[in-house]
């Protein structure tokens, strides 16, 4: 009995392991109407059940992370969101009343990229699949940043 057990046991974890192997992925996010890097946010990815997600650094680069810091994401289908994405700049009203103006959000991609089910964005994500660049349009009536 013992045998079986030990030898179910060394089943289940060898099917596990396998089934466990994470792909590195990561890519670099660009503004379809001028191809600079959006520089602020974070991605996710998803199945519907489970996320791996990363920040968006200063090149608009990113590296999915599932568990632990940049461990990759495993094999599947996944829908692709965006959050975070916003410029902010001094409020011109302290509605707090605390001597300090508070920052006003603004958003500098599509809302449709903020939700998983609107974004449009996939993959299928295999062993081959290294890098994965993706191309986000503005807000409706939306105009390039202005730089200082």
């Amino acid at each position: 009995m013992n045998k079986h057990l030990l030898l179910l046991f060394w089943v289940v974890l060898v099917l596990f392991a396998g089934c466990s192997r994470k792909v590195q992925l990561g890519g670099k996010i660009t503004f379809a109407d001028n191809g600079e890097p959006l520089t602020v946010g974070t991605v996710g990815f998803t199945d519907g059940q489970f996320m791996a997600r990363s920040q968006i650094n200063q090149e608009g680069l990113f590296q999915l992370s599932w568990l632990g810091e940049k461990d990759g994401i495993p094999k599947g289908e996944y829908k692709i969101f965006i959050t975070g994405a916003n410029r902010y700049e001094e409020g011109t009203v302290d509605e707090d009343k605390d001597g300090k103006f508070d920052l006003v959000a603004f958003r500098i991609i599509h809302s449709k990229y903020e939700n998983w089910q609107t974004s449009g964005l996939s993959i299928k994500v295999d062993g081959s699949t290294k890098s994965f660049d993706i191309q986000v349009e503005r807000p409706v009536g939306g105009k390039p940043p202005t730089k200082k």
